[in-house]
């Protein structure tokens, strides 16, 4: 099982991937390590674009990722299980012993040669635009998939549909297609591209509704303008360093900002990764220096699950009301008011949350509660 470090790692990893799409294989290859698995894939089929594509394999053969890629993975028995699965579902869709019963000859062709005994699947997504499925395989001599190692791979759905929902919408701009750049208007927290200039290329409908009421952040002449010269300056910096990054092949880091006004009851909260010209399909047409900007609004709520906390990091409730409320944007007194604790109790009850998490700084801990978090739009 993960630890509390790797959960937060590949967590991480499965964003990065949102915009640099070979980051997909790092994600496969730390959750193959994580549950004991030989092999896993990520298969999509695109009802839209009416194409099957296998976006992240690890341990195929290479005939297994060639079929795939030609479309003819929908003729696995797997695929067909996780076809009768709903959205969401995660579950053990290959027993070896039960296969070689009833389907002896799939038993024989495909399991039996490539050591597969048993596969975990999770539909990320199952609609009618697109199939979007994970496929975790173990080998014979392998312990069935637990319960344990099913409710982790559950945990880490949202992310992984936040992260495929951004991809969708990157190679939707590179296309032009209006109707993907929806899929990263749907999202309740803001998503900015914007240049080194701080020059807006794009804003869903979300960094739109920040910035128009939020005092420390908008839009000047076609550009970010923070309110204070030193934010400016901060923002100017962490676009520049996430773009130079790419450009000087160094690994990703996103850097977290907070934006303050007196005029606002908290501050804005940034976090700032790169999205220059990217790999393959990725890239945006014209745009060879693009960053990637999320922005938290801290007047709109902003829910992660109590039972998330609890899992990953064994927070008590009371850790779990400090935690959210900081992700929320208020500070100790104004939690302390709200829940009636005393600042004291609350700065002890941070310090078990620091050694719980492992970070070490508050704005760590948001940066790690924001990748945690799961924003609705109903």
């Amino acid at each position: 099982m993960m630890d509390k470090s790797s959960v937060l790692d590949l967590v991480g990893e499965i964003y990065e991937a949102a915009y640099r799409p070979e980051h997909w294989v790092s994600v496969i290859q730390q959750l193959c390590a994580a549950l004991n698995a030989k092999s896993a894939g990520i298969f999509c089929e695109d009802y839209v674009e009416k194409r099957r594509t296998l976006l992240a394999a690890h341990g195929l053969p290479a005939l297994s990722s060639y079929s795939y890629r030609l479309g003819l993975g929908r003729y696995d028995h797997a695929y067909r299980v996780m076809l009768e699965k709903a959205e969401g579902a995660s579950s053990t869709i290959i027993d070896h012993q039960k296969v070689k019963e009833d389907h002896p000859m799939y038993y024989r062709l495909l399991l039996k040669p490539n050591d597969v005994g048993y596969v975990a699947g999770l539909n990320i997504f199952k609609n009618a635009e697109w199939h979007v499925g994970l496929g975790i395989h173990r080998s014979f001599e392998a312990n069935p998939f637990s319960e344990e190692d099913l409710h982790l791979i559950q945990l880490l759905r949202p992310h992984f549909q936040t992260a495929l929902k951004i991809q969708r919408a990157f190679q939707a701009i590179k296309s032009h297609n209006q109707s993907m750049k929806a899929a990263l208007s749907h999202l309740a927290m803001g998503v900015a591209l914007v240049k080194k200039d701080l020059t807006i290329v794009f804003l869903n409908e979300s960094a739109k509704t920040i910035l128009d009421y939020h005092p420390a952040l908008g839009v000047k002449d076609g550009q970010l303008k923070a309110w204070k010269n030193e934010h400016q300056l901060e923002l100017s910096e962490a676009i520049e360093h996430s773009i130079q990054s790419e450009s000087n092949e160094t690994k990703y880091n996103a850097r977290a900002i907070s934006l303050h006004h007196s005029e606002a009851l908290a501050p804005l909260s940034l976090i700032c990764g790169e999205k220059s010209e990217a790999p393959g399909e990725v890239s945006l047409v014209s745009m060879q220096d693009v960053a990637l900007l999320f922005i938290s609004d801290p007047e709109t709520n902003i829910r992660v699950s109590a039972d998330v906390l609890k899992q990953l990091y064994e927070l008590t409730p009371a850790e779990t009301k400090l935690a959210i409320g900081l992700l929320n944007g208020l500070n100790l007194g104004e939690i302390a008011e709200l829940n009636g604790n005393s600042v004291t109790t609350l700065r002890v009850q941070l310090r078990s949350i620091f050694d719980k998490t492992g970070v070490k700084r508050q704005q760590e801990l948001v940066r790690l509660l924001v990748m945690l978090s799961v924003n609705r739009s109903d």
